[in-house]
């Protein structure tokens, strides 16, 4: 039998998985990243360009591209500065 805290604890992991969703989507946008369906499937895509290249990804997927990015621009950063600490 499910107990009330169950229930309660599984609400609120659904109501953090949401809002943790939209703010992905937030930082994304913020990140220069648009959500569209202009698409021959009208499959909701996020979508950047690149140097040129236009990328259509899932949310996890140009979460994890930006990321790469977002890390990598703080390698240079620390390699630019002369940081050479851990």
């Amino acid at each position: 039998m499910t107990d009330r805290n169950d229930l309660y604890d599984f609400q609120r992991i659904i109501s953090l998985r949401v809002d943790l969703s939209h703010r992905i989507g937030s930082w994304l946008e913020r990140r220069g990243w648009t959500y569209s369906c202009g698409f021959p499937d009208c499959c909701w895509r996020w979508c950047k360009s690149f140097n040129g290249t236009q990328m259509t990804l899932s949310k996890e997927a140009a979460f994890k591209v930006e990321t790469e990015l977002l890390q990598r621009e703080f390698i240079d950063e620390d390699v630019y500065a002369g940081d050479d600490t851990p």
